[in-house]
This record gives C-alpha cells, structure tokens and sequence, in this order.
C-alpha cells in the first residue's frame, strides 16, 4: 500500500487538522501507506484576524462526572445516542508509542437513566477509526475506515443492544476508505466520498430492512474526505471537506434519495475549511467551526436554506478549538472542542433565532481533550480522553 506521493510534510497535513495528539501521529502512518493524494489546486481566504464577540457569562458548573467506564481511552471512535444509551465503539488506543497503536475492537454503553456502564462485546473483526456510524432506531451500523496500520475495513458491521450481539453487513459496491461523510435518513445509511490512495467521489446506501446496498448516481462534486452530511428530511446535504492534499471546497450538493438525483448548492460565503460541523436545525444546515488552510482555526459559520436556497453568515462564535463536535437540541447548536490555546475541553450554544452565542460552563477538569459529544433527548454528554477516559453530563434545561 505504498505511495511515493506522500513524503512530503505538507501533504501529510492532508487529515490531521482533523484530529490531534495520538490519532494525527497515526494518521500520518496511514497516509504515508497511499491513502488520499491530488494535485487540484484552490485559492484559499485569508484567516480572520477580527477579535470574538464577548460572549454571555456563564453560569456556575451543571455538569456531573460519569462513573468510570469499563474501556480504555481512545480517540477518533464512534459515539451513537440509542434513545436509552449512548454507545462509545472502536477509535485508536493511545500507547506511549504512536507505532504501536491499535484500533479498539471493543465499547461500552452508559445508561443516564441507570447512572451505570456495561461493556459490549467485542466486534468480529480487527477494529477500525475515521469509520461511519449511525443509529437506525434498531442496531448501531459501522462501515469503512481503517487500522492504524493503514489495512482498510471493507466489511461493515451492526450492534443490535437488545440482543447483545453484532452482525456483518453484506459487501457494499464501494471500495474501502477513511473520512467519508455519512448519515442516516430514517431508512438508510448513506455513504459518500472519503479517501483511500486518494480522495473518492463515489458512494452507495444501506437499507437494513431489506439487508441491500445501493450505489448511488454520479454526485457534481469532486473527490474529496472530510466532507459533512446532513439530512433534511427530502435531502442530504454534502458540504466541504478536502481532496487529499492542500485544497479545501465550499462547493457542496443535495441528492434526493427518492428521485436519485444530486443538484448543487450555491457557493457559500465563507472560507474553505474542513473538520467543520455541520446539523440539520429543521430549516437549515448550520456549518460551524473547522480549519482553513495550514490548520488555521476560524469560528465563523453559516447556514444554508434549501428553502430560498441561500446561504447567510453567522454571529462568530466566542471559541477557537480544534477537534470540534456539534449536536443540535431542537433550539441551539451546541459545539465542543479543544482549545487552541489552552488544551481544555470548550463547550458553547448558539441560538440560531437570536443569532448569539452563549458560552456553557466548563466541563470537570478531569475530562481532559479530545471529547465526543451527544445529545440524548434531554441533557448533553460528553464523553473522552486518551489516557484515562472521563464522561460528563448537562441537564438540557440549564443551557445557556
């Protein structure tokens, strides 16, 4: 699996904006082993230098430590709400020595209703990082990604909780890879995009119920990994990401899964980026956060209509992190990451009706970067940490 197109350091910088610590180590290792290369070139806008806006104070501490839970640290694993758990699966382990790191075949699910972890048992296969995963209302479905050797996962795999027990998907008619965007539609996984040997540009969907995979048609967007998915409801929305190498894309596209058809959106006002977030409000797709060129960090954001099919800028947000993650509660983006100058875990709110942010009060200090972040229904949960894993929890009713 080599690739004499990847000695170079700028080339390796391909990924690792979109992690830290340990895991971009060990995407440095996959990448040199031919996982994305390209030559396209992008004009790339200059990084804000504009100060932050002041954000709302915030209030004393609501969050409660999780009790410990039965796996090791990890970075870059899959963290899915199932209506009564949220289930923590794969990722990369963190030994001293980035070499000899390993995918984690195992998880774990924490109850907030119960206060109290079990562990899952173990995948039928290697473990995996930078996978797919969702929830189907019925199983956890897991597809791509990759050991930090650089040996591809094609097969994909399903938890079913009630059972306790996992299954193999049937062979999807896409080749194996790292980074693709994915969501689920309330009836099927869609996959699209992602890297290996260099950036993709094709994708299928799974539907569980009929245990089938489908390509999809030919997408207007070029190959690109790191790219966000969101569902509408009528549509997935495919926005941003990075083809490999230095350029990034605000060029996104719509594919309409009744239809099976794909149409482009307008380009956005904003700068290229990737490792953004991106969620579905109801009315629109909010995308916040990520890296520029040179993994330079903005805070600024946008969000597109389907509707009126326009885009319009957001209030910039009061945090400058790396590793970021976003959910959506019904009435406010909540985002979380690393910070840029302080190492802590970051967390604030975004009102998209008021456009304004409010800062959430910090998480215990014992849950030290990255984190992944859910929302269960009713309160937000953090989970992570490379050494010794820590979760919290913030009732909903107290956000800012």
């Amino acid at each position: 699996m080599s690739n004499g197109g990847w000695e170079g350091t700028a080339r390796r910088r391909a990924v690792l904006p979109l992690l830290g610590g340990l895991a971009a180590a060990v995407v440095v290792g996959v990448l040199s082993r031919g996982w994305a290369t390209s030559t396209e070139q992008l004009p790339i806008a200059p990084a804000s230098t504009e100060a932050p806006p002041a954000p709302a104070a915030a209030p004393p501490s609501d969050w409660t430590q999780l009790p410990p839970a039965p796996i090791s640290g990890r970075q870059a694993h899959s963290l899915v709400w199932t209506g009564e758990e949220a289930l923590v699966w794969g990722g990369v382990r963190a030994p001293r020595d980035p070499r000899r790191a390993r995918a984690a075949t195992d998880g774990a699910a924490y109850s907030p209703a119960l206060q109290r972890w079990r562990q899952l048992p173990d995948a039928p296969d290697t473990g995996r990082f930078l996978h797919a995963a969702a929830w189907t209302g019925r199983e956890m479905l897991v597809w791509g990604g990759a050991t930090p050797q650089g040996r591809p996962q094609p097969a994909g795999l399903a938890y079913d909780p009630a059972r306790d027990k996992w299954r193999v998907l049937p062979p999807a008619p896409l080749g194996p890879r790292i980074l693709p965007a994915s969501v689920w539609t309330g009836s099927r996984l869609v996959v699209w995009g992602g890297s290996f040997r260099e950036a993709l540009a094709d994708g299928a969907e799974y539907d569980p119920e009929h245990d089938r995979w489908r390509r999809l048609p030919e997408s207007p967007l070029a190959p690109r990994l790191g790219a966000t998915a969101v569902w509408t409801g009528e549509e997935v929305l495919v926005w941003g990401g990075r083809d490999g190498r230095e350029p990034l894309f605000t060029a996104g596209a719509a594919y309409d899964p009744q239809r099976r058809t794909w149409r482009t959106l307008p380009r956005a006002p904003t700068q290229l980026r990737t490792g953004h977030v991106a969620t579905w409000t109801g009315t629109e797709m909010i995308v916040w956060g990520g890296q520029t060129r040179d993994a330079v960090h903005t805070s600024h954001g946008v969000a597109y209509s389907p509707s009126t099919n326009r885009w319009r800028r957001l209030r910039r947000g009061p945090l400058d992190v790396h590793s970021a993650a976003g959910v959506w509660t019904g009435g406010h983006l909540v985002v979380g990451g690393t910070s840029a100058e302080r190492g802590t875990q970051d967390v604030a709110a975004y009102d998209p009706a008021a456009d304004r942010w409010s800062l959430v009060d910090p998480p215990p200090s014992a849950l030290q970067p990255p984190a992944s972040l859910l929302w269960t229904g009713r309160d937000l949960l953090l989970w992570g940490g490379l050494r010794q894993p820590v979760g919290a929890i913030h009732p909903g009713a107290l956000l800012p």
